[in-house]
């Protein structure tokens, strides 16, 4: 196998790499790596953002619901039924999705920040030092060089539990309040 192929010709050289004509097909590359990372970030944050909204806005309106309805009084079980529905989606919403959530928006900003290292690298020119992620006030875990923090420490997650809590006591207040 002929080691200075081209990317473009599909070679790959005896260590299993590709070998390129020129750096600027490198840099090229390079960069869209980081252009896909940080936009497969921005579609998910602005899908979960759409996902959490509808959540909110069904809990509201299940709540508004419950208090505007004059002819129907819950019996205990609807409202056994009713609360153990909300607590259920509640739980699922803030314990199991949003520290899913976290944890892939984590990595898709440390594949970008890896890409972003590598073309520093390539072109000798790096970030200054207060400004790498590692250096920023509770990154918890969006600098590479850092674990994983807790999704609850982060405030965006925190403040998202925080209303998706609230709505969902909203829900029981007002089953419990119409409860017959």
């Amino acid at each position: 196998m002929n080691s200075t192929s081209s990317i473009s010709n599909n070679q790959i050289n005896e260590h299993g790499t590709r070998e390129f004509l020129n750096t600027k097909e490198k840099a090229d590359i390079i960069l869209q790596f980081i252009n896909t990372a940080y936009r497969r970030f921005d579609q998910q944050f602005e899908s979960a953002w759409r996902i959490r909204l509808s959540i909110w806005t069904s809990l509201g309106i299940a709540s508004g619901f419950v208090l505007a309805s004059d002819k129907w009084e819950p019996n205990l079980i609807e409202c056994v039924i009713g609360i153990m529905l909300t607590i259920a989606v509640v739980y699922v919403v803030v314990f199991i999705w949003g520290p899913w959530m976290h944890r892939r928006a984590s990595r898709f900003i440390r594949v970008a920040r890896f890409w972003e290292n590598e073309l520093e690298h390539f072109v000798g020119v790096g970030l200054p030092e207060f400004l790498l992620a590692k250096n920023w006030h509770k990154t918890d875990g969006w600098s590479s060089d850092t674990k994983l923090g807790q999704w609850y420490n982060q405030p965006i997650y925190l403040s998202q539990a925080l209303i998706t809590f609230f709505f969902g006591l909203m829900v029981i207040i007002a089953l419990l309040s119409k409860m017959s």
